[in-house]
């Protein structure tokens, strides 16, 4: 006997939004020039900047409830910092 469908998907509709003839010609005008060229290298770092930035981001959510409000107030300050 199969497992039942605990979370059955929701029928996929056709169309999300409705358009005119024109808008949906132009934004096909628009995809036709792009292409996918993206290497498996290219990807590969991708996935790991963002595996990065995201331990970044937890690390500092960890720093700010040790040491307070101060470190989102350093956060700043370096930012401009940088931005001058």
């Amino acid at each position: 006997m199969p497992a039942p469908d605990l979370f059955p998907s929701p029928p996929i509709p056709v169309r999300v939004f409705t358009t005119d003839d024109s808008t949906e010609r132009a934004v096909r005008q628009c995809d036709a020039g792009l292409r996918r060229q993206l290497t498996p290298r290219q990807l590969g770092m991708i996935a790991l900047g963002g595996a990065i930035g995201t331990g970044l981001f937890l690390r500092r959510a960890v720093s700010v409830w040790l040491a307070g409000p101060g470190v989102i107030l350093s956060h700043v300050a370096a930012g401009c910092e940088r931005v001058l």
